[in-house]
């Protein structure tokens, strides 16, 4: 029971969810017992719960599709950017080619640069994304600890992305015949 200056009180009944409606006209008719000239309201604190961080749900959903609207525009980037430097670089993967380079060889030489690019883009976003998850878990009672783990798992998820973005070109640009690039020299 909470006591107010307002004469108004609040009384928290913990019931079992079997039966909860018979339970709470029982509680209602012993309520209006002794207390017939005040009207009977409840709520079930569930509802208050979901209520309260209905706000930071709606969050998490919006954020996660502008999340996957982000991944997929990088995406986009990311490919345009290893079309134009594969179609740079054809002479070069033909003379590869010809030397006895494999098609595994110029793949891994391709994708070294973008995997380098993708590492430096998690170390330098780290630092920046620990303080902000900090400040907005610093919002809660009841809060994870940030773990280094969950940070190795996105940068992962991110260079295995950009792995799948650009691998399509490369594999092309690392299968075609070297006659045809190197033709016009």
């Amino acid at each position: 029971m909470f006591w107010d200056t307002d004469e108004t009180f609040a009384v928290s009944l913990r019931i079992a969810p079997v039966n909860a409606k018979e339970t709470m006209e029982y509680v209602e008719s012993v309520f209006h017992k002794y207390s017939p000239e005040v009207d009977f309201e409840y709520e079930f604190q569930d509802e208050v719960f979901a209520e309260f961080y209905g706000q930071e749900l709606r969050f998490g959903k919006m954020f996660g599709y502008f999340a996957g609207l982000a991944v997929v525009i990088a995406c986009l980037g990311m490919f345009g950017l290893a079309s134009f430097l594969t179609m740079n670089r054809t002479k070069e993967i033909g003379v590869r080619k010809v030397v006895g380079a494999s098609t595994g060889s110029i793949i891994l030489l391709l994708n070294r640069e973008y995997t380098k690019m993708v590492l430096l883009a998690g170390l330098l976003s780290v630092p920046v994304t620990w303080l902000v998850m900090t400040n907005w878990l610093n919002n809660f009672a009841y809060r994870i600890e940030l773990k280094p783990f969950n940070f190795v798992i996105a940068a992962l998820g991110a260079l295995v992305i950009a792995w799948f973005t650009v691998g399509w070109q490369t594999w092309k640009a690392a299968r075609k015949n070297p006659i045809e690039s190197l033709k016009y020299e």
